[in-house]
């Protein structure tokens, strides 16, 4: 399976810092069409997302888990569908201490592509990985 890892904050939607509200996200120009444009040409969909604002105590996992139930749902009325959606929580500069760790899964790091690899056969060599910084790859 070759899959297209996405980010979500600032490829999937516009970036406006702990995102965690419906009210406050906005889809990227033309995200929607680009998501179908790597359906048709044969990519499975996994997004990989640091979400420090849980480990800060910005939002909840509760919170983050709704916005994202959100989010498949809209997308799936268009078409799109994810073969896994994966988060980071974690910060080493957080203040929820379950949180708090250097951990692998915080991209650049790679674990939560490893998963990806592991759970689903990804094909690493034919897989694209798809961010709005450097520190997404």
């Amino acid at each position: 399976m070759k899959v297209a890892f996405l980010d979500r904050d600032g490829v999937i939607n516009k970036e406006v810092g702990y995102l965690h509200q419906v009210e406050h996200f906005e889809y990227t120009d033309n995200c929607v069409e680009a998501l179908k444009s790597l359906k048709s040409n044969g990519f499975s969909l996994v997004i990989v997302t640091n979400q420090a604002g849980i480990a800060k105590g910005l939002y909840s996992i509760k919170d983050y888990d709704s916005l994202t139930a959100w989010m498949v749902a809209d997308l799936d009325r268009h078409g799109v569908n994810f073969t896994d959606i994966l988060y980071c929580p974690h910060h080493p500069n957080g203040v929820i201490e379950n949180f708090t760790v250097n951990c692998s899964c915080r991209k650049p790091l790679p674990g939560m592509f490893l998963k990806a690899q592991k759970s689903f056969g990804v094909d690493m060599k034919n897989s694209i990985v798809i961010g709005d910084k450097w520190t997404d790859i």
